[in-house]
C-alpha cells in the first residue's frame, strides 16, 4: 500500500515506504496462507504460533510517527502497474490498488441516496463490487452530493 506514496499528491516527497499488504486484493488470503505454510516448515518442533498481529507491521496504525493508512489510501492512484521501493522497481501483476476500490465502495454504499436499493460492502465482498458511470447522475450524483 505504501509502495510509491508521496505527500502532498503529485508531489516528490515520498513516504516513508513501509510494507503493508492491501488486504483487499482478491489474492491476498491466498498469498497469506502460502506464507503461513512456508512459515510453518521452516520453523522447528517448538515454534506453534504466529502472531498476525505484530505491531512493527502495521504502519498508519500503531504509532503517531508512521503516515496514516487512511491517507496513503485516499492520495494514491487507484491504477498501480508500477512503484519504487528503496531505489528498486516494483512491478505489480495486478495494478488495481483494491484498497481504493473498497473505500469508494464503502462510501458509496455510506451516503447512498434514500430508498436506493445497494447491496452492502463488506469485509467479505469482492473488491470492486458496485458499477460507477463516468459522469455521475441519479442516485450515484445523490450519493456524492450526500458525501
Amino acid at each position: 500500500m505504501y509502495a510509491g506514496a508521496v505527500f502532498p499528491p503529485g508531489s516528490k516527497n515520498r513516504l516513508w515506504q513501509g510494507l503493508q499488504p492491501d488486504v483487499f486484493d482478491p489474492q491476498f488470503r491466498k498469498a497469506y496462507l502460502e506464507i503461513v505454510v512456508q512459515q510453518a516448515t521452516m520453523r522447528d518442533a517448538w515454534s506453534w504460533a504466529l502472531i498476525p498481529e505484530e505491531a512493527d507491521f502495521l504502519f498508519g496504525i500503531d504509532s503517531l510517527t508512521h503516515d496514516h493508512m487512511g491517507y496513503v489510501v485516499l492520495s494514491q492512484d487507484p491504477y498501480h502497474p508500477r512503484a519504487n521501493r528503496d531505489g528498486q522497481e516494483v512491478v505489480f501483476d495486478d495494478p488495481r490498488f483494491y484498497a481504493k476500490f473498497a473505500l469508494r465502495d464503502f462510501l458509496r454504499h455510506l451516503y447512498r441516496a434514500p430508498g436506493e436499493e445497494l447491496i452492502p460492502f463488506t469485509s467479505q465482498s469482492a473488491v470492486p463490487s458496485y458499477n460507477y458511470a463516468r459522469q455521475p447522475t441519479g442516485p450515484e450524483l445523490a450519493a456524492l452530493q450526500n458525501l
